[in-house]
């Protein structure tokens, strides 16, 4: 573990599963918060997200009896099926006195291309999921279609159905597994935007556990505190994740590095001048080692906290592989189109010897967009850096 020097980045006040009180006498409203931004939020219900319309189960259709299969030439081979309120169509079963449930849901695949065939427990299963729509599908009953059947094809349709385990005429929906919901202004209080979540009906769980992400104002927002910027500290699981050994050594020596020279609100010895230095006429092809020299300055200073650390807060644990070597190697690379852009590598060793690598594109004050020039060399080949601006 080591003190976490923590820089500030823009906030977008998004807030990511909240929990939020149920009125847990009708299980159907929610409280939200006050802070709330738009209506853009996503609701989870005891660990699921609820889409706006509810949850629906897939429409599943299960053969009744398990593989081998006996579908007779003429007998027992066809199908009568209907997706939603469609016409029903024939489905050709593959004929034989032993098919395998493989052999059956490869075929039905082919011959059923919107459905999802496949085997469960040597089960055939056929089924339509939530993204084809909520129409499900039929099991047509031929003897009470409206249509003019021939008694043969009726006779085939039925001895079909019995050979898989079908009951004639058997619909297959989707069933709505939790209720949608809505965004409503709170007309039962008298304060101002003030807006609950509404269920079309009780939640099934007694004690259902919701979660809501939102967008917050940003004069409410718990995150930066209003200011529109955030600290970079990662909560998960109620507590802070942290960093370790190398990945914790690039970290820390990331944050000294490209810290702006007085600029933390607490430490203002933290940081370097580089942001200064880029830009001007410091930075030429004769002139990086000046860079260079403020890296070795503003690493020493890294290194002289962290034998600090070791030495005064021993219950911290300093690993070998947290402990800052020396610096192996820097490369300044600079665009001809915009001496303002720098990529920067550098290479340093942990007390190990292992080499871990710092990379950054930083872009000095005023700097030239080069967005104005997309060919520019420098970012084509370190477009996936984060580029830090001042």
């Amino acid at each position: 573990m080591s003190f976490d020097y923590s820089l500030g980045k823009p906030c977008d006040h998004f807030v990511y599963q909240e929990l939020l009180g149920v009125d847990y006498q009708t299980r159907t409203r929610v409280n939200m918060p006050k802070a709330l931004a738009n209506n853009k939020i996503k609701v989870y219900v005891d660990g699921v997200e609820i889409p706006e319309i509810g949850l629906y189960s897939e429409a599943k259709l299960y053969f009744g009896n398990p593989g081998p299969y006996r579908f007779i030439p003429n007998e027992s081979d066809l199908l009568y099926l209907a997706l939603g309120d469609g016409n029903p169509v024939y489905i050709q079963m593959l004929t034989g006195t032993s098919i395998r449930t493989d052999d059956v849901v490869k075929d039905l695949q082919v011959k059923i291309p919107n459905l999802k065939v496949y085997n469960e427990s040597n089960h055939v299963i056929i089924q339509n999921g939530i993204e084809s729509g909520l129409s499900g599908f039929r099991m047509v009953d031929p003897r009470l279609n409206g249509q003019v059947l021939t008694s043969r094809n009726a006779a085939r349709v039925i001895g079909a159905y019995a050979q898989a385990g079908i009951s004639p005429g058997k619909v297959i929906n989707h069933q709505k597994v939790y209720p949608g919901w809505s965004l409503n202004r709170d007309y039962l209080t008298f304060e101002e935007n003030k807006y609950i979540i509404e269920f079309e009906r009780s939640l099934p769980n007694k004690n259902p556990v919701v979660k809501v992400s939102y967008y917050a104002q940003t004069s409410a927002c718990r995150r930066c505190n209003g200011s529109g910027y955030e600290y970079d500290y990662t909560v998960k699981n109620n507590t802070y994740s942290t960093s370790k050994n190398g990945d914790l050594l690039v970290q820390e020596f990331d944050k000294f590095l490209f810290t702006k020279s007085g600029s933390h609100f607490k430490w203002k010895w933290i940081g370097s001048d580089i942001q200064d230095q880029i830009g001007t006429k410091l930075i030429t092809r004769d002139s990086t080692g000046v860079l260079s020299l403020n890296i070795d300055s503003t690493f020493q200073t890294y290194s002289d906290i962290k034998a600090q650390q070791l030495g005064t807060f021993r219950f911290q644990n300093v690993t070998d592989e947290e402990y800052p070597g020396y610096v192996a190697d820097v490369t300044i690379s600079t665009d001809a189109q915009d001496p303002t852009l720098v990529s920067i590598i550098i290479d340093i060793t942990d007390k190990t010897g292992k080499v871990v690598t710092v990379s950054r594109i930083v872009e000095g004050p005023n700097a030239v967009s080069p967005l104005t020039n997309p060919d520019l060399a420098l970012r084509a080949k370190y477009e996936s850096a984060w580029k830090f601006r001042a």
